[in-house]
C-alpha cells in the first residue's frame, strides 16, 4: 500500500502519508501529524484539523501536532524569528519503517542546512489501533553549546472545550508569553471561545530549554491514547 499524495488543488504544502481513509495522516511538511484515531469501538478523531483552512501563515499548517523547534515562541530570550521556530516550515525527508493493517512507523528527518540552525532532527511517529507515540531526536551539529527548545503543540479535538479537564498540572506555574500574564494552574485550563478543540503543549522550553554541547544528542517522547473516566 503506497503513500497517498495530496492533489494539486489542496492548499497543503507537500505530500502526506495517509492510512485508513485519512484517519491516520502525517504530512512531510513539518513532519506534522494531522490525524490519528483508534480503530476499534466507537472511535472518533483524537486530533483537531480543518483541511478547509489549513494554514495560519504561509507554509504553516494549523491543527494536528505541529513541532515547534528549534525554539518555542521567540526563543529563550524572546528575540528569535520566525515565531515557534523553523521546523514547521521545513520539508522533512520521509522513511516508512513499518507498515501494516494496524501499525505504522514512519520517520522524518531534516538536516541543519535545511533547518537553518545547527541541529539535526529526526521525528518518529508510531501509530497503532489503540495509541500513538511520538519521539523527537535532536543532535547539535554546531561548534559551540547551543540552546534548544522543542514543543509538540497538540490540537486535541473535544466535544465541548468548556467541559474539558486537564489533570496533572495543578499548582504548576504558567506564563502567557504573548501577553506577559502569569499565574498558577487551578482546575479550568480551557477557554470558551473554541469549543471543539483544546491545545496542550508538551516539551522543553523557556526556563526548561536544553543546552546542547557540540555533538550531543537527546530525545523527547510523547504518547497519546484514549480511555474513559
Amino acid at each position: 500500500m503506497g503513500p497517498a499524495v495530496t492533489g494539486p488543488a489542496s492548499p497543503l504544502p507537500g505530500e502526506t502519508l495517509d492510512r485508513h481513509d485519512g484517519r491516520w495522516r502525517v504530512a512531510d511538511h513539518g513532519a506534522q501529524v494531522l490525524a490519528w484515531q483508534p480503530l476499534d469501538g466507537d472511535a472518533r478523531p483524537v486530533l483537531w484539523y480543518d483541511p478547509s483552512d489549513p494554514q495560519e501563515l504561509p507554509g504553516v499548517i494549523r491543527g494536528g501536532i505541529p513541532i515547534c523547534a528549534p525554539w518555542f515562541g521567540h526563543g529563550p530570550g524572546d528575540d528569535l524569528e520566525p515565531h515557534h521556530g523553523r521546523a514547521r516550515l521545513c520539508d522533512f525527508g520521509r522513511e516508512v519503517l513499518l507498515d501494516g493493517p494496524r501499525f505504522l512507523l514512519v520517520r522524518h528527518t531534516v538536516e541543519p542546512e535545511d533547518l537553518g540552525a545547527p541541529f539535526r532532527l529526526a521525528h518518529t511517529v508510531e501509530m497503532t489501533g489503540s495509541s500513538m507515540t511520538l519521539n523527537l531526536e535532536v543532535t547539535c551539529t554546531g561548534t559551540e553549546p547551543r540552546p534548544f527548545e522543542a514543543v509538540w503543540h497538540t490540537y486535541f479535538r473535544v466535544g465541548d472545550a468548556a467541559r474539558a479537564r486537564v489533570e496533572g498540572v495543578g499548582g504548576a506555574a504558567w506564563r502567557n508569553h504573548a501577553t506577559g500574564m502569569s499565574g498558577t494552574f487551578t482546575s479550568d485550563l480551557t477557554g470558551r471561545a473554541w469549543r471543539d478543540l483544546v491545545c496542550l503543549e508538551t516539551g522543553a522550553a523557556k526556563e526548561n530549554a536544553l543546552l546542547l554541547e557540540p555533538g550531543q544528542d537527546t530525545s523527547l517522547h510523547m504518547r497519546v491514547g484514549t480511555g474513559t473516566l
